[in-house]
């Protein structure tokens, strides 16, 4: 949700819920009434959390999530429970410009266009993956990835040994388009000095 949403806010001294003042916002009497108190799990990461007090997020507190990001539907159907981050992380919208993916469960990631090093088609790679290892996501497909680590394991084998390991005609095309990128990308250099 956007930071300068304005929510409506009911005075209601007795609510659980209520701040100092006996405030509460609407979304959270009716995402209240619709789950009841005690511990739930965050809809999107499976967190336990649960109901606190007051206005404001913390840590290990539900927040009251809208599904379709419009903060004044506030049907019971809209509101969901989730913990701080994942309701912060939805509200990070994607612009259309952007590349994503979306994952079977509805949510979009945001990605990096990527070349595969086998076969050199384009794809998506998941920026979180990138953010926890940059060296994930060389290779469109397992079939590729399969095919590029065994080229390696035979190219060490070959340093071990000092002679070259017999190659199948598949490596040989991955081993010349290698090749081929190394010596654009020295040109490119030369060019640009």
């Amino acid at each position: 949700m956007p930071g300068n949403m304005k929510y409506k806010s009911l005075r209601m001294k007795d609510h659980p819920l209520a701040n100092r003042d006996g405030v509460v916002q609407e979304h959270r009497i009716i995402l209240y009434d619709k789950i009841g108190p005690g511990t739930h799990r965050c809809h999107w990461c499976k967190v336990k959390i649960k109901w606190a007090p007051g206005k404001g997020p913390r840590r290990g507190a539900i927040v009251t999530d809208h599904l379709d990001n419009n903060g004044k539907n506030n049907k019971p159907k809209n509101l969901v429970p989730s913990c701080n981050s994942c309701n912060m992380w939805r509200s990070k919208k994607i612009q259309p410009e952007e590349s994503f993916i979306t994952l079977p469960s509805g949510i979009r990631s945001r990605t990096e266009i990527r070349y595969c090093k086998v076969c050199v088609k384009m794809f998506h790679h998941p920026l979180w993956a990138i953010k926890k290892n940059p060296v994930w996501g060389q290779c469109c497909s397992r079939s590729c990835d399969n095919i590029l680590r065994w080229t390696m394991r035979k190219q060490k084998i070959s340093n071990k040994i000092g002679y070259p390991v017999p190659m199948r005609n598949r490596d040989l095309q991955i081993e010349h388009a290698n090749e081929e990128e190394e010596e654009t990308e020295s040109k490119g250099r030369k060019i640009r000095r």
